[in-house]
């Protein structure tokens, strides 16, 4: 529950995956034309982007405020309550709830999986050997 890439292909391992689980086909159609390596992060990874804090000019500015600078897409915010919720790759209670992650809440929150949240996608890239 802790790496979404193992997540990611036990769901992908389940029969009809892609119709049951839209969240975790949404972040596998990104690994077309040769990219590879995209998948739904669990809320341990989630937690971290948000905690990423990035140097920029002797400054220290956060992962999202950092995409958005470089021309990226930054994590979404809320009207009302500051961040928005994004889903995470894990179940809780038998597979009713689902566990989201967000900027508010260390460990995240459950939510029934009906209930309507964001997705994003990661890719794991090694670095360093």
């Amino acid at each position: 529950l802790k790496n979404g890439l193992n997540n990611q292909k036990a769901i992908q391992a389940l029969p009809a995956w892609e119709s049951k689980y839209p969240a975790f086909k949404w972040c596998a159609d990104k690994n077309k034309n040769g990219s590879g390596g995209w998948y739904f992060p669990s809320p341990a990874e989630m937690q971290e982007l948000f905690t990423i804090r990035m140097e920029e000019n002797g400054s220290n500015i956060s992962l999202s405020e950092y995409l958005k600078k470089v021309g990226g897409v930054g994590f979404a915010e809320s009207d009302d309550r500051g961040w928005s919720a994004y889903w995470a790759s894990s179940e809780l209670f038998g597979g009713t709830s689902a566990n989201s992650a967000t900027f508010t809440e260390s460990n995240g929150v459950s939510y029934d999986k009906k209930t309507i949240h964001k997705v994003r996608a990661i890719k794991y890239i090694q670095i360093y050997k």
